[in-house]
């Protein structure tokens, strides 16, 4: 990895794999509270690795590298968009939904502290709003 690379490895395996996750482009001003490997569900089947931030605006999934060529997408909110997260159905992944109904359905670890952490921060950004 180059020293200056926004590149972060996939973890060990992705790591010993050459996966990487390159950072997403942050606002001016944004700050970075929190971010996690995850895998988010672009569709009922397919699920895309890479990571997830937290930042004091929005909610970021960056997929890595191998995903992104193969059609794996950037996605991303602002907080004030945001109604909740929590963690429901047999796979138990935290679901992230939007004011307009729709619903992101993400696999992070540890789950329900992840959820609630995401939670909070769609709560005070709605307070603060």
């Amino acid at each position: 990895m180059i020293p200056d690379s926004p590149d972060k490895p996939f973890g060990i395996a992705g790591k010993l794999l050459g996966l990487r996750v390159r950072e997403p482009s942050f606002e001016e001003g944004e700050e970075v509270r929190w971010e996690a490997r995850a895998n988010r569900f672009q569709n009922k089947i397919r699920a895309i690795g890479g990571r997830i931030y937290l930042t004091d605006r929005r909610l970021v999934f960056a997929p890595h590298k191998f995903d992104a060529k193969i059609g794996g997408r950037l996605w991303s909110a602002n907080l004030i968009n945001l109604e909740r997260a929590f963690v429901r159905g047999p796979m138990k992944t935290v679901r992230i939904v939007a004011s307009n109904g729709e619903e992101q359905r993400f696999v992070i670890w540890p789950r329900v502290e992840a959820a609630a952490m995401i939670d909070a921060a769609i709560q005070a950004a709605k307070t603060a709003a």
